[in-house]
C-alpha cells in the first residue's frame, strides 16, 4: 500500500504553545489514510509557514504542529484524499482487527478547538 496515515490530536498541556516531541498525544481529533498524494495539503501549509515540522523521521513518523485555525477548517471540510475505509495491501503487516482501520473524525471536538490552540499532527508513511 502506498500512502500516508494522519493523526491529529489536541495537546494535553500547554495548549497555546507549539507542540514538541514531549507534548504530544492528547485527545484524538481525526485519523485517516490517504493515497500517495496525501501529503500535498500539509506541504502547502508548510510552504506558507502555517505548519511547523517538529520531528522528521522520514515518515516513521513525521510530526508537525499548527494552530487550530489552520487545521480545523481542513478537517471540517473533509481531510484531503481521505479514505473512509483504509486500504490494506497484500504485504502489509496489520496489528489488530481490520474493523479499526477506518477514518475517524470527532466533529464536536474539532469545533471546540480555540483558533489559537496548537495541535499535534503525526504522519506515517505507509509505503
Amino acid at each position: 500500500m502506498i500512502g500516508w496515515m494522519f493523526r491529529v490530536n489536541r495537546k494535553r498541556i500547554d495548549l497555546f504553545t507549539p507542540a514538541t516531541s514531549t507534548t504530544w498525544n492528547g485527545p484524538l481529533l481525526a485519523a485517516w489514510q490517504t493515497g500517495s498524494a496525501g501529503m500535498d495539503w500539509i506541504e502547502a501549509l508548510l510552504r506558507e509557514s502555517y505548519v511547523q515540522m517538529v520531528w522528521n523521521n522520514y515518515g516513521y513518523p513525521n510530526r508537525y504542529t499548527a494552530q487550530a485555525k489552520r487545521i480545523c477548517p481542513v478537517l471540517l471540510a473533509g481531510p484531503p484524499h481521505a479514505r473512509d475505509i483504509w486500504v490494506v495491501g497484500e504485504g502489509d503487516i496489520v496489528v489488530g482487527p481490520l474493523s479499526h482501520r477506518r477514518s475517524r473524525f470527532d466533529r464536536d471536538a474539532i469545533q471546540a478547538c480555540a483558533g489559537h490552540e496548537w495541535l499535534a499532527i503525526e504522519v506515517w508513511d505507509e509505503s
